[in-house]
């Protein structure tokens, strides 16, 4: 689709990239190894990041998506996903 993706390999090179790169959207898995996505969320906040978070999750309770949103993250996407569906998601942030 034409995006440069970057990867990171853990928390820490995660979080200075978010904060070095300035990416338009950082896609977070909620589910990692270390430190779930809930609190890189809230670090990320707590870091003045400003981009637009969307949570992957593979989990759709309603608490679960008031609380990441609540953290900080601007959008969720249950997994499994179709690509079509994140590529609608991408819009909502005209990128």
């Amino acid at each position: 689709e034409g995006f440069s993706v970057y990867e990171s390999e853990s928390l820490s090179e995660g979080l200075i990239q978010a904060g070095s790169v300035k990416p338009d959207l950082i896609i977070l898995d909620l589910m990692l190894p270390g430190m779930d996505g809930e609190t890189i969320c809230k670090k990320l906040r707590e870091m003045n990041v400003t981009t637009p978070i969307l949570i992957l999750t593979a989990r759709d309770e309603v608490d679960t998506k008031v609380d990441l949103l609540l953290s900080g993250a601007d959008d969720y996407l249950v997994k499994p996903f179709e690509i079509p569906e994140l590529m609608v998601k991408q819009k909502l942030y005209q990128l």
